[in-house]
C-alpha cells in the first residue's frame, strides 16, 4: 500500500484516523469526537485488515502529524489525534513509537482540560508498561486515576485502576495488582460494561496465579534455608 499523500495536515488526517480507530477499537468509549460521523467524502476501509495495513504503512507520518499539531500549539487536535491513534497502536503494537505522542497529549490535555485527559494518562501508562518502564507506568496510572476521580469520569477511573493493577503485576506485586483490579472491576460492573468486566476478571485470575507461584517460591526458599540449617547443625554435632 503506498503512503497516503492526503495526510498532509492533522486536520485532513483526522477523519481517516477516526474511521480506522472505530474499526480497530470498536468497544472503546470516545471522549473527543464522540458524535463525529464520516461523510461520503471520507475514506472508508474495506475491513479491519485494510485499516490496520493503512495505519501500519502510515504510522511514521501519523506520528509526525502529532508533532505538527503540538508545534502549532493546537492542544485540542493533539488530544483528538492521540485518542484516535489507540486502535492502530494496539493492533500494530507500536507503543514505543507513539509514546512521545502520548506524552505530548498528557501535557496538552492538562492545558486545555480535555475530556480525554484521564483516558490519555491511562493509555500512556499502558504504553510505558509495554516497553518496560514499570515505575513510570504505575505513577502515570495513579495520576490518571486521581484526575478521573476529580473530574467525575468513572470509565477512565476504571481504565486507570486497571492500568495501575497491570503495572503492579509487571513489578511482581500481585497483591497490590489484585486490589487495583478489583477496584476497576467494581466500577465497570456499576457501569454495566460486561466486556470490560470479563477482562478485569481475567486479569485478576492471572494475578492470583502469580500470587500462588510467588508464595510457592517463598515457601521453597524458606524450606531450603531450613534444610541447609539442619545440615549445618548435623555436621557440627558431636559424634
Amino acid at each position: 500500500m503506498p503512503t497516503d499523500t492526503a495526510l498532509d495536515s492533522p486536520e485532513r488526517a483526522l477523519p481517516k484516523l477516526l474511521i480506522a480507530d472505530r474499526i480497530l477499537n470498536p468497544h472503546a468509549r470516545r471522549f473527543n469526537d464522540a458524535d463525529w460521523r464520516p461523510t461520503e467524502r471520507d475514506a472508508v476501509f474495506i475491513d479491519a485488515g485494510h485499516a490496520r495495513a493503512w495505519f501500519s504503512e502510515n504510522r511514521l507520518k501519523l506520528r509526525q502529524l502529532v508533532d505538527v499539531a503540538a508545534a502549532d500549539g493546537n492542544d485540542t487536535t493533539v488530544c483528538r489525534m492521540v485518542e484516535a491513534l489507540w486502535g492502530g497502536i494496539l493492533k500494530s503494537r507500536a507503543h514505543r513509537l507513539f509514546l512521545p505522542a502520548h506524552q505530548l497529549a498528557v501535557t496538552a490535555a492538562g492545558r486545555v482540560q480535555n475530556p480525554a485527559q484521564a483516558l490519555i494518562y491511562a493509555r500512556t501508562s499502558w504504553s510505558l508498561r509495554a516497553i518496560g518502564s514499570i515505575e513510570q507506568a504505575t505513577l502515570m496510572a495513579q495520576q490518571g486515576r486521581a484526575i478521573a476521580i476529580r473530574t467525575g469520569d468513572p470509565y477512565s477511573e476504571s481504565l486507570a485502576a486497571s492500568a495501575e493493577g497491570r503495572a503492579y503485576l509487571a513489578a511482581n506485586n500481585p497483591g497490590a495488582a489484585i486490589a487495583a483490579l478489583e477496584d476497576s472491576l467494581q466500577i465497570v460492573e456499576q457501569l454495566g460494561e460486561s466486556r470490560s468486566s470479563a477482562l478485569r476478571l481475567q486479569h485478576i485470575a492471572e494475578c492470583h496465579i502469580a500470587l500462588v507461584l510467588q508464595r510457592h517460591s517463598e515457601w521453597v526458599s524458606a524450606l531450603s534455608v531450613v534444610a541447609v540449617a539442619g545440615l549445618v547443625l548435623a555436621s557440627s554435632a558431636p559424634a
